[in-house]
């Protein structure tokens, strides 16, 4: 079925059941695949002009380099492959023809149900886009591009995000022994100092407080070597006594296999391969188990951990992996309601939340855009990076998406035409983890980058 020629670009419409023809509530014309079975959607393109797909905060490209590009990554004919609600930020691709901009998307499944993406290229100058997952109405949304030299409404600034680990994941800090949790008031002293005060919105957060980062999750009570519980909420106090917001991590999605004999409850909370295995994944030489989004206990040792967190006087945490692995279920299987019922539920008790990742179903405060070097796996899962072009949030912002951007400072210049508010993080720079120590406080002066205009709260 073709659906768009414009003379410079093709694009055709098939899959399995075929598409048909109907018309929604409004009248508006939509291509719908109905089966109790997975569906698959194909969209070929051929042509020139430039293509957008949901690669976390979007991904914007050339057709014709795309071949070239696969075949350079090792991709060849398998391609690149991405899954929603995780690691695809919307169910859309977007296509330029030099004039106007063709969307080509489904609405936010309210279920969460999983539908994989994946990008090929058969020969230069065409790209094939497979989705695969439950039952869909697609929908065609095509509008004129600005006119160039045009301006658009721009958020007027970033608050600033400021990163500090104390514990590493080789379970070792840096902190003396008789200081603990009281080295976060000098760390927000000298932020202080050499930033001045903060504006409503500046968040400092704090990974690394209980066994070390990537070690004993999911336990998350605070370190009695750096003081314990009282001494971190005293501690978050003096910083919110400086004016900044502090935000606490949590991993929404793994266990150390080592530990979690230590929580009988959640032992049948794993989530499991066909054949009955758990889902392994290793991170710093330890082995986790990924744990499954649609386990009420897990989501409830979960609500408990942020209970903890609030306790302390925390007003954000981070839910890291969220949107940032990929899912891991099958095409139409269930993957993000949990994840939903956990973000809905923590913001109900008055915490603020933000997730690694970008996407529509997550209704979190702030999403953490892409900082990660190209990294592809055998299989063809992205996992991080921008392997075909540039980032670009423009599919995104088409959709009505809103949400307030974290971004790394050595990725800011690549969104700076991004019409969406941004929490600039200041640590971000490499793959070191900002840790509390000499090189921290050495950092200071890097992360001295201007601010732009009036700061906006959340």
């Amino acid at each position: 079925m073709m659906l768009i020629d414009t003379g410079k670009m093709k694009l055709s419409l098939s899959g399995t059941p075929e598409p048909f023809a109907d018309f929604d509530s409004n009248g508006l014309p939509v291509y719908r695949q109905l089966s109790e079975e997975p569906v698959e959607t194909t969209l070929f393109i051929q042509g020139s002009g430039e293509l957008t797909w949901p690669n976390r905060e979007g991904e914007k490209f050339d057709i014709s380099e795309v071949y070239q590009k696969l075949a350079e990554l090792g991709a060849g004919p398998a391609g690149l492959s991405l899954s929603w609600p995780a690691t695809a930020s919307v169910q859309a691709v977007g296509l330029f023809d030099g004039e106007s901009i063709h969307i080509f998307y489904s609405d936010p499944d309210p279920e969460g149900r999983a539908r994989f993406l994946n990008l090929s290229s058969e020969k230069p100058g065409t790209v094939t886009f497979r989705f695969r997952g439950a039952s869909a109405s697609w929908k065609l949304m095509s509008r004129l591009l600005p006119v160039t030299g045009s301006t658009t409404e721009k958020p007027t600034t970033e608050n600033s995000l400021f990163q500090i680990g104390l514990i590493g994941p080789d379970g070792k800090s840096a902190i003396p022994g008789n200081r603990g949790f009281d080295v976060l008031a000098e760390a927000g002293t000298k932020l202080v100092e050499t930033f001045g005060t903060p504006v409503p919105g500046d968040i400092i957060h704090i990974f690394g407080y209980a066994g070390g980062h990537d070690r004993g999750y999911p336990d998350y009570t605070p370190s009695e070597e750096l003081g314990g519980e009282q001494a971190l909420k005293v501690a978050i106090g003096e910083l919110r006594s400086l004016g900044f917001e502090v935000s606490l991590y949590v991993n929404a999605r793994l266990a150390e296999r080592s530990g979690l004999s230590s929580y009988p409850s959640l032992l049948d909370s794993k989530l499991t391969e066909t054949d009955g295995s758990p889902v392994v994944e290793i991170y710093n030489s330890r082995e986790f188990y990924v744990m499954n989004p649609s386990s009420p206990e897990w989501i409830n040792h979960l609500l408990e951990t942020a209970a903890m967190i609030k306790g302390v006087g925390a007003s954000w945490i981070q839910l890291d992996q969220i949107a940032g692995r990929a899912a891991v279920a099958a095409p139409g299987e269930n993957w993000g309601l949990g994840y939903r019922k956990l973000i809905d539920e923590i913001r109900g008790s008055g915490i603020k939340i933000w997730i690694q990742g970008v996407c529509d179903f997550y209704p979190a405060d702030a999403f953490e855009a892409t900082w990660r070097a190209v990294s592809v796996l055998e299989d063809g899962t992205l996992r991080g990076g921008w392997p075909l072009g540039r980032p670009d949030t423009g599919l995104l912002e088409s959709l009505g998406f809103k949400g307030h951007l974290i971004v790394p400072r050595g990725k800011s210049r690549d969104l700076k035409a991004s019409g969406l508010p941004m929490i600039l993080d200041r640590n971000s720079e490499g793959e070191d983890l900002p840790l509390w120590g000499s090189s921290w406080l050495k950092d200071l002066k890097k992360m001295q980058l201007p601010r732009c205009g009036v700061h906006k709260n959340l």
